[in-house]
Formats: C-alpha cells, sequence, structure tokens
C-alpha cells in the first residue's frame, strides 16, 4: 500500500509541474493550457498567439490590443497544477509594445474550481500599463495562499484600444529573499583610460555573482544602469550572467552605470553607482614627425604621370617659416624640371574591421623661402592609396597651381578611410613637367588614427535607413528585398524583429524608451549594420 501511494504521489507531481517552465516554443496555447474572451463577448478579433518577440528562445505568447464598444478581455489559463511550500512563487517574463500609457490592466485570477468558467477566478495581482515597459522584465505573484490547493492561474488583459501584452518563461519556483548587491566590479569605480575595442566600438562589464548569505538569496538576474550623467542612469535590461558588452561608446568618454541584482523575492537596494572614462583615440599604427627622412618610408621614381624619369628626391629638410614642428623638420621635395615623377611611400597599414582617419600636413614655399610660391601648371603633388603593393594606385588628393596652400603648413587635411583592409600603403607623388618653377613642397605630422563610425561601417550597398533618430517610424529603401531587419539595445538584447520581404517600407518603434539603437538588416544573404537614435 505504501508503494502505491508513493506512485501516486510520484504520478501526481509529474502532472501538476508537467506545464513548468513554458516558453511557449510548440504553440499559443500550448497543449493543457486554454484561451477565451471576457463574459461580455467583446473583442472576437485579437486572442492570444504566438510571437517572436520573446525574452528568450524562439517564441512568447502574446495578444494585441482591440477597439472594442466597451472592453474587451483576452483571457490565457494554465492546466491545473499545485503550489507548495517549497514551490509556490509564480514567476514570468513580460513586456508591452508602447511607451504611452492606453489605460490597458493586466490581472492574475486563480481558480479552485474550473479552468474555463469566468466567476470561479479571483484577481490576486493587479497592473497597469505605468507598471512595466517596453523590454522584458521580470515578474512574480505570491502563490502561497493556495499551497496545497490545485489551481488554474489566468493571464487577463483588459482594454479599449490598449496597449499589447508579451508573457514568456512562465515557472513555479521557490520563494526567495532579495539578494545582495555585487562586488568586484571592472572596470573600477573612477577607471581613466578604460580600453574600448574598436568592432562596436564596446567596452565589456563585469562584476562577481551578489553573495549569498543568511539575509539574502541567490540573484537570478542582473539589471544594467547606464547612463552619461551621474544620477540619472537608465534601464539597458536585466541578464542572467555576470558580465556585459556596451556597443556604440565614444572614446574619451566619461560613463556612469550600476548592477542592480534581483530575484523572486526582490531588488536588492542599496547598490553604488560607479564611473569610468574610456581611452582617447588609438593612433594605429604609425605617427611620424619626419624630423629626420620619414621612418619607415620609401622613395621610388615611376609613370604615375607622364616623365619617365627624375631630376629630384624626397629628403628631410626645414619646414620653413613654421616653428610648430618637431625641430623644424619636414620631408621635402623640390618639384623643378621637366621629368620629375617621384613617390614617397608609407610603410604598410591593416585598416581592416574599422573606419581611420588620416591626417598630415603640407605647406608650399620657393627655393629662396619666400611666401609667394605657387605651383605651375603642369606641377602637382598627389595623395595616392594601393592596395595590391603598388601596382595599382588610387589618387585620394592632388594639390597643384589651382590648390592654395598654406606657405606655413596646414593641420587641417584630414581623409576618413573606409572599406580598407590589411594591405594598405599610401604615397605622396610629385610630379613636375615645368622647367620655370623652383617650389618646395613639405609634408609631416603623418597619422593614422582610428574613427567613431562604430557600427555604421558594415552598411549594405544600395540601402538607406531613415531617419537616424527616430521618434516613431523607422523607413528603409534598398535595392535588394530585405528578408529581415532586427533592431538591439546596447546590450545585446534584441527588442524588435521584423520580416519584410520588401525593398521598401518602415517599422514602428515607438515602444522603444529613448536611447542608442542597432539595426541589423540582412538582404539576400548580406548584413548591415545601423545605429539609430530613440528620442
Amino acid at each position: 500500500m505504501k508503494k502505491q501511494l508513493l506512485l501516486y504521489l510520484l504520478i501526481f507531481s509529474q502532472i501538476a509541474y508537467a506545464q513548468f517552465p513554458e516558453g511557449f516554443e510548440t504553440d499559443v496555447p500550448p497543449s493543457g493550457w486554454t484561451s477565451f474572451i471576457g463574459e461580455n463577448g467583446e473583442g472576437t478579433v485579437q486572442n492570444w498567439k504566438t510571437s517572436t518577440l520573446a525574452a528568450s528562445g524562439s517564441q512568447a505568447a502574446y495578444v494585441q490590443y482591440e477597439n472594442v464598444a466597451n472592453q474587451a478581455e483576452d483571457w490565457l489559463v494554465t492546466p491545473q497544477f499545485t503550489p507548495t511550500s517549497q514551490l509556490n512563487i509564480l514567476t514570468f517574463q513580460q513586456r508591452q509594445s508602447y511607451s504611452s500609457d492606453y489605460s490597458t490592466t493586466y490581472t492574475i485570477r486563480v481558480s479552485t474550481a474550473s479552468q474555463t468558467t469566468h466567476a470561479d477566478f479571483t484577481i490576486v495581482d493587479t497592473q497597469s500599463e505605468s507598471d512595466f515597459g517596453t523590454t522584458y522584465a521580470s515578474h512574480t505573484v505570491d502563490l502561497s495562499a493556495y499551497n496545497d490547493t490545485p489551481i488554474y492561474v489566468a493571464f487577463v488583459m483588459a482594454n479599449d484600444d490598449g496597449d499589447n501584452w508579451y508573457i514568456d518563461d512562465v515557472d513555479l519556483v521557490a520563494d526567495a529573499m532579495a539578494p545582495n548587491c555585487v562586488d568586484n566590479l571592472s572596470p573600477a569605480d573612477g577607471a581613466t583610460d578604460v580600453t574600448v575595442d574598436a568592432d562596436g566600438p564596446k567596452v565589456t562589464l563585469s562584476w562577481d555573482a551578489s553573495v549569498v548569505d543568511n539575509n539574502h538569496d541567490a540573484a537570478t538576474s542582473y539589471e544594467v544602469m547606464w547612463g552619461t550623467e551621474s544620477g540619472s542612469l537608465s534601464s539597458l535590461g536585466s541578464i542572467a550572467g555576470t558580465s556585459v558588452e556596451i556597443v556604440n561608446v565614444s572614446y574619451g568618454a566619461t560613463y556612469y552605470w550600476m548592477i542592480i541584482p534581483s530575484n523572486v523575492g526582490g531588488s536588492a537596494t542599496g547598490c553604488s553607482e560607479y564611473s569610468f572614462t574610456t581611452s582617447a583615440y588609438p593612433t594605429i599604427p604609425y605617427m611620424n614627425q619626419f624630423t629626420t627622412f620619414p621612418s619607415g618610408f620609401t622613395e621610388a621614381s615611376g609613370a604615375y604621370g607622364s616623365p619617365s624619369g627624375t631630376t629630384g628626391s624626397f629628403t628631410a629638410d626645414d619646414f620653413v617659416n613654421d616653428t610648430s614642428h618637431p625641430n623644424g623638420k619636414s620631408a621635402k621635395i623640390n618639384i623643378y624640371g621637366t621629368s620629375i615623377d617621384e613617390y614617397l611611400i608609407s610603410p604598410e597599414f591593416n585598416l581592416s574591421g574599422s573606419d581611420y582617419f588620416l591626417n598630415f600636413d603640407v605647406g608650399l614655399t620657393q627655393w629662396n623661402n619666400s611666401n609667394n610660391a605657387t605651383l605651375g601648371v603642369d606641377d602637382y603633388v598627389a595623395l595616392l592609396v594601393t592596395q595590391d603593393g603598388g601596382t595599382t594606385w588610387t589618387e585620394l588628393d592632388r594639390w597643384d597651381s589651382t590648390t592654395p596652400i598654406s606657405n606655413t603648413g596646414s593641420s587641417a587635411t584630414e581623409k576618413v578611410l573606409s572599406g580598407y583592409g590589411d594591405t594598405v600603403q599610401f604615397a605622396f607623388y610629385a610630379f613636375s613637367d615645368t622647367s620655370n618653377e623652383d617650389t618646395d613642397f613639405f609634408i609631416d605630422n603623418f597619422q593614422i588614427t582610428a574613427s567613431t563610425l562604430g557600427t555604421e561601417n558594415n552598411t549594405l550597398e544600395g540601402f538607406t535607413l531613415y531617419p537616424t533618430i527616430v521618434k516613431e517610424e523607422l523607413n528603409f529603401n534598398s535595392q535588394k528585398n530585405i528578408e529581415a531587419i532586427a533592431v538591439y539595445n546596447l546590450i545585446g538584447q534584441e527588442v524588435y524583429k521584423g520580416m519584410p520581404n520588401a525593398n521598401s517600407s518602415s517599422i514602428n518603434l515607438s515602444s522603444l524608451r529613448p536611447g542608442v539603437y542597432i539595426v541589423k538588416v540582412t538582404a539576400e544573404g548580406l548584413t548591415g549594420s545601423y545605429k539609430i537614435i530613440k528620442e
């Protein structure tokens, strides 16, 4: 008899808890669950269904608002189960669609009698739209009043042209005490020169799991608070792990952050705000101030222009009339004669994986240091780039008789380099086919630095996304068919996903919190990434 009783209890336990956890990965309603509308019969068009906007996995349960005469009620009800003193906290992930308040009411109801009779249910938890937001967050309901009692639980949304409700990861868990705040945060409070990964650009935040003691249980999630002003932090969402990458950060900027652990017992209180400052623009991999003949540079003669020989060469010489240059030196070539075609070629650079700035100074004087120097009508100096070791050169800039050049050098010469690879070289090419000029061309402070374009460098040809500062609608036009478009927050959580299967369309992002987001677009097997700002 005891063996039969034990077997019965085991079978009953398996039946009672087989539906938890429920992630809605099969269908909505799942097997054993049911859905229906309210007693007044309004709201027949919308009902609970699956959504790909999930907290985890690939699906969630979702019900949409409906415009009715009075009020629509949409019910999603669990199978019967029995809370116990060990497992009596109902927990689930939830979110809405819109940040505006449309007077929607969200209730959790319990029935001890039936799964489908409205009157048998008692409201045990009520939320308004102001109680949660448009990104997934955990919500718990204490069911200890029903310990050892078989019950049904209903998720009920009541609205008239209101908001939407997404739920995911429904589970029955043990009660807990709220966790401690975390320790050993990195970067350390007040840290400076924190390394920025150019692939993003991004920084990594990490911390130790909250400590368990007699008054605090383990955390099940960590909310990441973030901002650029002390005391004014916004939530980027919650994660289960103890590290996160924050993308699209700036170089040389100060950020403030806080980690708030939580579990079914609530959130940690009294957690501290921390700050750090990112590193300045990285100089990669070369800075040459040309105080002697430029280190790493080489000379060559060739026929980029038309002369076949050379009567000049680059040398290290005084950057005339400009005392701001180191030791008064720079690279100089005298542009005089009828057959000058001389190259000053840089070392090889690896410019893959990001965008970069190229900066340098140029100047122009006559041989006797007078300030009225000009280039002859057939003379010029060009800035060239090659990606094949010098076989093919592309012209990036040119100075000739029509181009004004400072006699004392210019620090405003800047080029944005995008889409290059790992075998890039530059050259200053001097050409002269005039014999009646005697002009010195100077170059100095050749420098390459990383830009802050970050996620915007991986773009799709023929694709336009607008506006980049979004209030509600984000539009796109494309030469290719857009198969998928997804939006991510700064900690990599997907907050929107659509399959437009069109060349032009728009998506509504009014539900997103203000902040920076990354949009990833897939078209015919290619992917592009774009930064937007949600107002």
